[in-house]
């Protein structure tokens, strides 16, 4: 069967399966008596099917291709198939989108213009730091043109920065996509590209969008990418993930931080009492602007000015504590980067911004070694790259990167290692000893201790 052709793909976007039959039809000047003979299905169901009251068949959609030369584009508007009842299945994982989502109108136009009518199946990936609001901009966006993918939404939080232990395994991922769009589900152990082999050639025919959430590397996303014409993937992730853009075609933004104006109507939105104008803008911009951090603060502005770090719950909920929130970034980074973690952030010069040349200066190590590793810091956006050789650390972090200071004690990077190797076998990326740790708060302990992010410098070989 032949594809479709560019004028009818735009003829039938965004329409349900009846409207593109009709426009279809309409455009090869076929009535639907005629339509109705060819088919060998009456005219009375053909026009039920066009109005919505009552839905077509695989062999039906086939049918209609065939005749009216549209290669498999009406089969493609099917959606999938429940045996047991004999029915369109509704096929929408999407989590709640916040309610009281602000801004973010150029990141949502520049996801129309990516996303919406892609005649190739196409990926995105929207990274950018801790608490930006990633996952809330791709859920908002997901939310509101899933009317355009008629098969439904596919969406899985790939755990890749969480306190829920290790991140997804893509095979387990896999076996729930394809249970979800009614394919066999083997209980025996198979290799993940057999199961991709399985998920894309479900996916054939059909507009489907999916939401990876949360990727920490681009080996655990790829195997999750279709083929199929017709569907898009958006991916969140706090890493760079150079590879997936290099190697997979992936398109990348960046999420920057609200503007001020748009993290003080958030916090409008939020605050249970709304401060002056003056303090609301200092609140903000100590938020560094972040999301996350607004609607934290918001809660209590003024337990928020004594413990910026912390929740406001008596049992803090991780998810919504900074302190929490940046450990499972500073957990990706090898002993060398978290080092230099503690010894650039932690020493904020006024208004954050330093050059390549302080932090050689502040490191004690060569220009080669200190440019290596703040290109691991913004790779996982613990540090924000101005521009070339000029960097920025905000409030947040550094409170979070002096925090950590106090217990490590001093920087020296001679002892520490090389900038990308892994941690040490205890699983700290500090190498703190077992007394130190003794001595040290829960609250500042972390877990598990990893290389440096995998997304910094993944070139996809």
């Amino acid at each position: 069967m032949g594809s479709a052709d560019r004028g009818d793909e735009e003829l039938v976007e965004g329409l349900s399966f009846g409207s593109a039959l009709r426009a279809l039809r309409s455009s090869r000047g076929v009535s639907l008596g005629q339509l109705a003979k060819i088919v060998n299905y009456s005219k009375s169901h053909l026009s039920r099917v066009e109005t919505g009251h009552k839905l077509a068949t695989e062999s039906l959609a086939r049918a209609c291709d065939e005749t009216l030369h549209s290669g498999d584009l009406l089969a493609g508007l099917l959606g999938p198939v429940d045996g047991r009842r004999g029915r369109v299945s509704a096929l929408s994982q999407l989590p709640r989108s916040v309610p009281d989502f602000v801004g973010r109108a150029p990141a949502l136009r520049w996801l129309d213009r990516t996303g919406r009518g892609a005649g190739a199946c196409g990926a995105v990936l929207i990274d950018g730091p801790a608490g930006v609001g990633k996952s809330a901009a791709a859920v908002h966006w997901a939310q509101r043109v899933s009317r355009e993918f008629p098969h439904g939404v596919l969406f899985a939080d790939l755990r890749g920065f969480s306190s829920e232990g290790e991140p997804a395994d893509p095979n387990d991922v896999l076996r729930d996509f394809i249970a979800a769009l009614g394919g066999p589900v083997e209980a025996e152990p198979v290799h993940h590209t057999r199961l991709s082999a399985t998920y894309r050639s479900l996916l054939v025919g059909r507009r489907v969008l999916v939401v990876l959430d949360n990727a920490v590397t681009a080996e655990q996303v790829r195997p999750l990418l279709p083929a199929a014409p017709g569907c898009f993937v958006v991916i969140t992730s706090r890493c760079r993930m150079s590879g997936l853009t290099a190697r997979d075609g992936v398109a990348r933004l960046t999420l920057p931080r609200l503007s001020e104006s748009e993290s003080l109507a958030l916090l409008a939105k939020t605050a249970r009492r709304r401060p002056e104008t003056g303090t609301a803008a200092e609140l903000v911009r100590r938020c560094g602007y972040l999301p996350l951090a607004i609607r934290i603060a918001a809660e209590d502005t003024e337990a928020w000015r004594r413990a910026p770090l912390d929740g406001r719950d008596a049992v803090p909920d991780p998810a919504t504590t900074m302190r929490a929130v940046l450990s499972w970034s500073y957990s990706k980074l090898s002993v060398a980067a978290a080092a230099a973690f503690r010894g650039i952030a932690g020493r904020r010069p006024a208004g954050g911004v330093f050059t390549l040349s302080s932090a050689r200066e502040w490191l004690g190590t060569s220009r080669d070694t200190a440019a290596e590793l703040l290109d691991l810091l913004t790779g996982l956006h613990l540090v924000d790259l101005l521009e070339p050789g000029l960097f920025q650390v905000d409030t947040i972090v550094a409170a979070y990167a002096t925090e950590l200071s106090l217990v490590a004690g001093p920087t020296v990077l001679s002892m520490v290692g090389r900038p990308g190797e892994p941690g040490p076998p205890s699983g700290r990326a500090d190498g703190w000893t077992g007394n130190d740790q003794a001595r040290t708060p829960a609250r500042l302990r972390r877990g598990r201790g990893l290389a440096a992010c995998p997304g910094a410098g993944d070139t996809g070989s």
